[in-house]
């Protein structure tokens, strides 16, 4: 499978599983790290890949990523998985003081990597129309 495919499928992934997940909160906790510490890993090998190699291209020059572009997937890597990680303890308070309920997290859960997926995909993106909606479905994923 294509790398720069893979950061995209990862997030998505991992979106979908825990949006169909039991309402348990230790699989929600778990599912959420394990699929967040995949993708920033992913994130992270392809920008050894660009250091190492120089620029490259997938689906037909559909996606691109250069230096520049390393720059912000090495941001969305470490930040993105220090606040999911972070997330489990604070939405854990949430929910032992009842601000919000399992299905909440489940929610907010899928929805941080399905964030992820759109920063990802709007760093990558060789086409402006679709970087733009990538753009715009970052501010889609964080407003539910």
């Amino acid at each position: 499978m294509d790398s720069l495919a893979l950061i995209l499928i990862l997030p998505l992934l991992g979106a979908l599983i825990l949006f169909l997940s039991p309402k348990n909160y230790a699989v929600l906790s778990g599912l959420h790290v394990l699929f967040s510490a995949a993708t920033s890993v992913a994130l992270l090998n392809n920008v050894l890949k660009v250091l190492s190699g120089g620029t490259f291209y997938s689906f037909d020059k559909f996606l691109f990523l250069d230096s520049l572009g390393c720059v912000f997937l090495v941001l969305i890597a470490v930040t993105g998985f220090i606040v999911n990680f972070y997330s489990i303890h604070y939405m854990r308070w949430e929910l032992e003081d009842g601000h919000i309920h399992l299905s909440d997290l489940k929610k907010y859960y899928a929805l941080s990597h399905v964030f992820i997926f759109t920063m990802t995909l709007s760093v990558i993106c060789n086409n402006v129309a679709f970087m733009w909606a990538a753009i715009e479905a970052t501010t889609l994923a964080s407003v539910f």
